[in-house]
């Protein structure tokens, strides 16, 4: 067997860098262009013209297919919501009151 070299020029490797860093910035620019705020409101938009319907289907069968993680979640949202209703909370502590500084720092006048 014969071993071929794989060196590269380093006018290749500048362009092969130039290469990769164009198509990451090409992808980082389509992700950008899909979060922005007017396609984020067109998408929503869209969303609601359909009632919810896709949403409601998948949230019906990972519901169905996952029942411990959804009575879990459940149980965690009750839990919080139930928490927030008690109307009792905790005082935070009194501010100390100031001591006499002789009594504080024996060794040192403050």
């Amino acid at each position: 067997m014969a071993y071929e070299s794989t060196n590269k020029s380093a006018a290749q490797l500048e362009r092969e860098v130039n290469e990769q860093r164009n198509r990451v910035e090409a992808r980082i620019g389509e992700i950008k262009d899909r979060l922005s705020p007017g396609q984020l409101v067109d998408e929503l938009l869209s969303y609601t013209k359909n009632g919810g319907s896709n949403f409601a289907g998948n949230f019906a069968q990972q519901v169905t297919s996952n029942p411990i993680p959804a009575t879990l979640v459940g149980v965690g949202l009750v839990w919080l919501m139930g928490s927030n209703l008690g109307g009792t909370q905790e005082q935070p502590p009194a501010a100390p009151r100031p001591r006499d500084s002789e009594q504080e720092f024996p060794y040192a006048r403050v």
